[in-house]
C-alpha cells in the first residue's frame, strides 16, 4: 500500500508544473520632464539577474550622471541624473555580463527611457483669489479678485461658518479659510493670499451675527441692544481673569450672560451699538448703570468714571484707541487728553494724562502740564519771532537789491552819451550837407563846431594835421556806434591835437611821412567822393 502511493506522489511531481519567475530587466524614471538646475532619479530593478550592468546618458551635456559598471544582484539601485543644459537625452541600462541567476543563463537586455530638459519656468507673482464664499451665506457686494473687503449677515443661532477660498494660480498659498468660530455682533477674518514668489494680499470678511429678536436699551440717548450670547463677553484686558466667573443676570424679564466678580464687586453685562460694536457695562442692583472703559498701560489699569469737576480749559471729547472710542477730556494742545478714573490696584480716583503720540497713561501733575503748556507757547513765540526776523531781514535784502539795480540802470544811463546833446549842429553847415556826411563825419563837424571862433580864425589851419586829426577821430567813433560812445571816448576825441593848431617844426621821419601819406590819401578819397556826390 505504501509503495503505491509514493509511485503516485512521484507521478503527480511530473505532471503538475513547477511556476519559475523568469529574469527581468526593468528602469523608472521620476519625472521625464525636468528643468536645466534640477535632478531625474532612474531605478534599475534587476529581477533574477546578477552580473555587471552600465547606466549611462546618450547627452553628457544636457543629462549628466550614471555608470559606467555597477555589479547588481537581483536587486534595485537609483542613480541621479543632473540636468546641465535645455534639450533631451535618452538614460539606458545595459547588461554587460550578466546572467540568470536560477538558470546561470546568460542575459544581454536592455532598457531605455528618454528625458526631456526645459527652461526654468518664472515664479508667479499672482496672489488672487479665484472665488470666496462663506457656506450657505450670500457676500456684499459679489465676489471679484480685485475687491478685498466683503460682508455678510449670519442668524444668531450659528455658533460656527465655513469660509471657502479658492486660489486663482496653483502655485499660491491661502491661509484664513475653513471653520471659524463666530459670536453675536461683528466678527473680522482676514484671508492671505501669498503669490509663489512672496507677495501677500488680504481679503478681509466682515461677519455680523444679527440677533433676530433684540432687546433695545436707551443710555445716554444712545441706542444698543442688549447681547444674549456669553461667548461674546470677554474680561478686559488688564482685569485678573480668574477673578470673574461667567454667570447670568435678568435684565427686563430676559435671561442674559454676564461676568461677575465678587472680589471686585462688579457685574459685565455686553450692549451692542448700531454699529455692531460691544461695550461692557455695569449693572447694579438690577439696573444698567456706566460704561465700564478701562484704560491700560505698562501695569497701569485705570477705570474711566466721570468727574465731579472738569477741569478749566478743558472739554470732553473722545479718543481712539485701538478699535474703541473712550472718553476724555482735552484742551487746545491735542497731543494728550485727560481721563478721569479709579486705580484698579490702589482703588485711588484721579486725573490721568494718556499720550496719543506714545500711548502711555501716566497720572496727572497740573504742575508739569503748566510747564509744559508754557514751554509749548514759548517755542510757538520763538517760532514767531525767528519768522518776523527772518521776514525783516529778506525785505531788506530785497530793498536793496532793489536800490542796486536802480543804481545800475541810473550807472548805465548816465555813462552813454547823447552825442546831439553834447554838440550843437554847426551852425555854418547846410541841412543838405549833413545830410550827404556819414556819422563820424557829422560827429567831426560838430567837435570842430565847439572850438573857440578866435582861435580858428587868428590860427593859420594845417591841412595836413586836420585830415590826421580827422582821421583818428573817425576811428574811434567807427569802432563803436555813437550811440554807445561813452565820456571817455569823448574825452579822447577832444583830446586830440586841435585842427587849428600850428603845426611845430619837425623832422621828417618815417612816421611823419606815413602821416602826411595817410593824411593826402585821406584827402584825396574824399575830394573823389564829393565828385561823385555832385
Amino acid at each position: 500500500m505504501k509503495k503505491r502511493i509514493l509511485s503516485i506522489l512521484l507521478a503527480l511531481l511530473f505532471i503538475i508544473p513547477i511556476k519559475v519567475n523568469a529574469a527581468s530587466l526593468e528602469m523608472y524614471a521620476s519625472s521625464t520632464t525636468i528643468t536645466t538646475g534640477s535632478s531625474v532619479k532612474i531605478t534599475v530593478k534587476a529581477n533574477g539577474l546578477a552580473g555587471r550592468f552600465s547606466v549611462t546618458s546618450s547627452n553628457s551635456g544636457v543629462l549628466s550622471g550614471g555608470t559606467g559598471s555597477e555589479w547588481l544582484e537581483n536587486e534595485s539601485k537609483s542613480y541621479t541624473f543632473s540636468a546641465k543644459s535645455i534639450g533631451s537625452a535618452t538614460i539606458t541600462v545595459n547588461a554587460i555580463n550578466a546572467a540568470d541567476s536560477s538558470t546561470s543563463a546568460a542575459f544581454s537586455g536592455s532598457k531605455s527611457i528618454t528625458i526631456k530638459v526645459v527652461k526654468p519656468r518664472e515664479k508667479s507673482n499672482n496672489n488672487n483669489l479665484k472665488d470666496l464664499s462663506v457656506e450657505g451665506y450670500t457676500l456684499t457686494p459679489e465676489f471679484s479678485k480685485d475687491t478685498l473687503e466683503y460682508n455678510v449677515e449670519v442668524t444668531d443661532d450659528k455658533e460656527t461658518i465655513k469660509i471657502n477660498a479658492e486660489r486663482e494660480d496653483g502655485y499660491s498659498s491661502v491661509e484664513g479659510d475653513g471653520e471659524k468660530e463666530v459670536a453675536e455682533g461683528l466678527n473680522k477674518f482676514e484671508i492671505k493670499v501669498t503669490s509663489e514668489t512672496g507677495k501677500e494680499k488680504v481679503y478681509t470678511l466682515n461677519i455680523n451675527v444679527k440677533d433676530a429678536n433684540p432687546i433695545e436699551k436707551k443710555i445716554d440717548g444712545e441706542s444698543y441692544s442688549l447681547v444674549k450670547r456669553s461667548k461674546t463677553l470677554v474680561v478686559p484686558k488688564g482685569l485678573d481673569q480668574e477673578k470673574f466667573t461667567l454667570s447670568t443676570i435678568t435684565i427686563d424679564e430676559v435671561e442674559i450672560p454676564a461676568l461677575v466678580s465678587e472680589e471686585l464687586n462688579l457685574t459685565l453685562i455686553g450692549l451692542k451699538d448700531k454699529n455692531d460694536q460691544i461695550y461692557l457695562y455695569k449693572v447694579v442692583d438690577g439696573k444698567i448703570t456706566t460704561r465700564y472703559e478701562l484704560l491700560t498701560t505698562e501695569g497701569l489699569s485705570v477705570e474711566f468714571k466721570e468727574p465731579t469737576k472738569v477741569l478749566e480749559g478743558y472739554t470732553k471729547t473722545t479718543i481712539k484707541i485701538g478699535e474703541k472710542e473712550y472718553t476724555a477730556y482735552q484742551n487746545k494742545y491735542k497731543g494728550y487728553a485727560l481721563v478721569f478714573g479709579t486705580n484698579i490696584n490702589t482703588k485711588e480716583d484721579n486725573w490721568y494724562q494718556y499720550d496719543l503720540k506714545e500711548k502711555t497713561l501716566q497720572i496727572y501733575n497740573s504742575d508739569q502740564i503748566d510747564d509744559m503748556n508754557k514751554n509749548h507757547n514759548k517755542e510757538i513765540n520763538d517760532y514767531k519771532t525767528l519768522l518776523y526776523c527772518a521776514a525783516g531781514v529778506g525785505g531788506f535784502l530785497l530793498l536793496a537789491v532793489i536800490v542796486l539795480i536802480i543804481l545800475l540802470v541810473k550807472k548805465r544811463k548816465d555813462k552813454k552819451v547823447d552825442i546831439d546833446k553834447i554838440f550843437d549842429e554847426p551852425k555854418d553847415m547846410p541841412l543838405e550837407k549833413t545830410k550827404e556826411l556819414d556819422k563820424s563825419e557829422i560827429i567831426i563837424n560838430k567837435v570842430e563846431s565847439k572850438e573857440k571862433a578866435e582861435e580858428v580864425k587868428s590860427t593859420k589851419k594845417d591841412p595836413i594835421k586836420q585830415a590826421v586829426r580827422r582821421k583818428k577821430i573817425k576811428e574811434i567813433v567807427d569802432a563803436k556806434p555813437s550811440e554807445f560812445l561813452n565820456t571817455q571816448d569823448l574825452k579822447e576825441i577832444l583830446e586830440t591835437p586841435k585842427l587849428v593848431e600850428e603845426p611845430k617844426p619837425r623832422k621828417r621821419k618815417n612816421s611823419a611821412i606815413e602821416d602826411e601819406d595817410m593824411a593826402l590819401d585821406f584827402l584825396d578819397e574824399k575830394q573823389k567822393k564829393r565828385r561823385t556826390k555832385k
